[in-house]
Parts: C-alpha cells; structure tokens; sequence
C-alpha cells in the first residue's frame, strides 16, 4: 500500500471520528475499507500524534473527545470548498493567501482537508489557468 493511501485512510478517519454518533470499530473497519486489527492500529497512532479517541456506549462507539473550548463555531464542508474555490483564482504570491489558507485550516474540521487532498490535482489545473487567463496565455 502507497503511503498516500495510508494518508487518506487517516484522514477519513479523524473525519469519522469527529462525527457524532461515534462509530463502532467494525463500523470503520468497513468504512476504510480495512481489518479490525488495523482500525486499532490506526487508533492508536491518533492517540500518539495527540488526539483523544474515546469511546462510549454499548456497542462501544469510537469518536475524538472535544471539549467545549475546542466547539467554536467551524466551516461546514460547503463553506470551506467555497473559499477554496475561491482563493484559486489568486496567485500563489498574493500576500493575503498564505495567511487566509492557514486560518483556513485551523478554522475548520479536518474533514474538508481530507476531501480536499483528493481534489488537490483539480484545484492546481484551476490555479494554472487563471494565472495563464491572467497573464494573457
């Protein structure tokens, strides 16, 4: 398996875990596509790069603890894919980008982030034409 895969496996799944309810583990052992072994594999790197996985309920249910401090309001998926959109009009040199990209990110879930690496290509297609649209190319 290529590391991006392994990647995108993440990804999905701190996207899933900060959905409520939680999910069991052979609900995303499925989801991943992937053993039950692995789901706790992959569980415990969260919990090692510092996340707080925790789980509740019977059937136990795995999600990514959050305290109130860490619910500020956030960009819905829709919300964040418009920005995006957005900002790929502007050079990769405007001064305002790298700014806004990084309260971007810090200012919604993970989820858009993990969809997004999918689409990563797209956008780049989109950012070299507008620079050749305006460039006159």
């Amino acid at each position: 398996m290529i590391a991006q895969q392994k990647l995108l496996r993440v990804f999905t799944l701190i996207r899933l875990l900060k959905q409520r309810p939680g999910r069991t583990i052979a609900q995303l052992a499925q989801a991943l596509d992937i053993d039950k072994r692995s789901v706790y594999r992959y569980l415990t790197l969260l919990e090692e790069v510092g996340y707080e996985v925790d789980n509740d309920g019977k059937p136990t249910r795995y999600f990514i603890f959050e305290d109130e401090t860490m619910r500020q309001p956030r960009f819905t998926e829709e919300e964040t894919q418009m920005i995006r959109q957005a900002m790929a009009g502007f050079a990769p040199t405007h001064p305002l980008l790298a700014g806004i990209q990084q309260k971007l990110f810090l200012a919604s879930t993970l989820q858009p982030l993990a969809d997004g690496l999918v689409d990563l290509h797209p956008s780049k297609i989109v950012e070299c034409l507008a620079e050749a649209i305006r460039g006159r190319l």
